[in-house]
């Protein structure tokens, strides 16, 4: 893992997890300006973060055309992945957008385009801890991120393994706890 400092375990020493600004994008919101949006509403394109440890995309949505996301059935949400990495904020972060909604036909020349472009988050001009909204406009809509900096974030990878899953699936939450309270 990242920032993990090991020292030898013979002298009693364990590691260490050096904590480090992480970005949270909690979720990415569309809103149309289409005139007909009783339809529904397919859209596809990417939604990634850059950040200074390798500058690599680090895909929060990334759909093809031939796989587009109906988001009249998620109430105009986008359907996150799980980022592949922590969000580093040690540095800048730019995240990329280029969302489109889907035309009826089998290319691509309706298409409309949702939002397109870049928005960059500079270390010495960021608020941590602080829920934000940020919204970049399109031609035929917006993308509205709820996101969050933690100063004090960790990198942390969790397997869990399910003997059985209910029914109908099930919904998990995890939340941070204070070790000052009692």
């Amino acid at each position: 893992m990242r920032y993990t400092q090991c020292n030898d375990p013979s002298v009693g020493q364990q590691c260490f997890h050096e904590p480090t600004p992480i970005l949270q994008i909690f979720n990415v919101k569309l809103q149309t300006y289409l005139a007909n949006v009783a339809d529904p509403v397919e859209v596809y394109g990417i939604v990634a973060v850059r950040d200074d440890e390798d500058y690599c995309r680090n895909y929060l949505f990334n759909r093809s055309r031939g796989n587009p996301l109906d988001i009249s059935l998620t109430g105009g949400y986008l359907c996150l992945l799980s980022p592949r990495r922590g969000m580093s904020m040690r540095f800048n972060c730019l995240i990329e957008v280029d969302i489109r909604v889907k035309a009826l036909g089998d290319d691509d020349t309706e298409d409309k385009t949702r939002a397109d472009g870049c928005m960059e988050l500079i270390e010495d001009r960021i608020y941590f801890e602080k829920l934000t909204t940020c919204t970049m406009s399109g031609p035929y809509g917006s993308v509205a991120f709820d996101y969050d900096i933690f100063r004090y974030g960790f990198e942390a990878t969790i397997e869990l393994d399910f003997l059985e899953v209910p029914e109908g699936g099930f919904g998990m939450q995890m939340c941070p706890q204070d070790p000052h309270q009692d």
